[in-house]
């Protein structure tokens, strides 16, 4: 079973004890450890089993999984009497589970009989004692476990939008064809371009090879009404101006433009999990502090092999002569085979050539 490593906003409240003694000279304190255990990991590793590595060997109290996020924490799920816990063995020569060097790994584990929805949120809490009284409070949110992940691959994108507020808008979005079936829950989206957001995660939905998804970038605050997540078999309830007839969409919260011209996007199986396509463009006068914002996720595309070139912006899609009407669009697409990932196999359709939710175009822009 694969691990992955879940970000998260970890909220704590540390409790220290001090330990002193009366002597004829007053009080003298002991210079005992009076700093709190650190979770230095958390990760999933299956639909039951989570794991936490923490700087010291603990004992963990008052455990729970509850419903939600920290701004909307919901119902408790699961109690401390049905939550497991278990120290995993350290390694072979005594030392330091090889998880967390100088300190121990802790499972929590949920029994077959209380299963998480896939895609749903969570919050794990609980208090964490270490051997000299001091205590660490913890918050960890996490979502429920997609045990049967959908293959897909990005398809096409639209960085450009016009006449949000009109019924004639155009949306950027960001277009993903499924070629293996199976569940959208934790797959996630991401682009470096936008560093205030952070990335959009599917919610659950059953989808079945060959199908196209349609990932609208910004939900219209004039037509908020009709952004409507297909997550069910009906997949013409999305009613909002851009919506694709017969094509599952989705919607990004907010109203604020997130893709640009030069940007790198990620597509992960799982929130935080492996990166299994990404694409990486830039316009060929891309200014040197774009590039450099963007690197570090052009880096993590290569490294984890879903991008067959380097973080240098000459192995990366020239996007010069996007617009509304022209998008970025993948030539290599077919059947249930996952396509590659490459300079190559992508560019600039020409005008009035965009195909959300549909086989994409193979007319290329050229500039007059």
């Amino acid at each position: 079973m694969a691990s992955f490593l879940v970000p998260c906003i970890l909220g704590v409240v540390s409790i220290v004890s001090v330990s002193c003694k009366m002597t004829t000279e007053g009080i003298v304190f002991r210079s005992e450890d009076v700093s709190p255990p650190v979770i230095t990991s958390f990760s999933q590793v299956d639909h039951d089993f989570l794991l936490l590595d923490f700087s010291e060997e603990v004992r963990l109290s008052n455990l729970e999984v509850r419903s939600g996020t920290h701004a909307t924490l919901g119902s408790l799920v699961l109690g401390e009497h049905q939550l497991n816990t278990e120290l995993l063995p350290c390694a072979d020569d005594g030392e330091s589970s090889p998880q967390n060097d100088g300190g121990v790994s802790v499972s929590v584990n949920f029994g077959a009989d209380h299963q998480l929805e896939a895609g749903e949120t969570y919050i794990l809490s609980g208090v964490a004692h270490d051997q000299d009284g001091n205590s660490l409070l913890f918050q960890i949110p996490f979502r429920g476990y997609n045990s049967k992940v959908a293959g897909v691959v990005l398809s096409e994108v639209r960085t450009e939008a016009s006449n949000t507020a009109k019924s004639n808008a155009k949306i950027e979005f960001v277009e993903l064809y499924v070629h293996t079936s199976g569940n959208l829950a934790g797959i996630s989206l991401y682009n470096a371009g936008d560093d205030k957001f952070g990335e959009y995660v599917f919610p659950s939905a059953e989808v079945t090879a060959g199908e196209y998804i349609v990932v609208h970038f910004r939900t219209m605050e004039e037509h908020a009404a009709g952004c409507i997540d297909e997550t069910e078999n009906d997949l013409n309830v999305s009613t909002a101006p851009d919506s694709c007839d017969d094509v599952r969409d989705f919607w990004v919260p907010g109203t604020a433009a997130r893709l640009g011209k030069s940007d790198v996007i990620l597509l992960r199986e799982r929130s935080g999990g492996k990166i299994v396509d990404a694409l990486l463009y830039a316009e060929s006068g891309i200014k040197d502090s774009t590039q450099k914002k963007l690197v570090d996720a052009a880096q993590l595309a290569v490294q984890a092999g879903a991008w067959q070139g380097s973080d240098d912006v000459a192995t990366w899609v020239v996007s010069d002569g996007l617009a509304n009407t022209r998008t970025l669009c993948r030539q290599n697409i077919s059947g249930t085979s996952i396509p590659g990932a490459s300079k190559e196999h992508w560019f600039v359709v020409a005008d009035k050539s965009a195909t959300p939710g549909q086989a994409n175009s193979t007319e290329r822009y050229v500039k007059k």
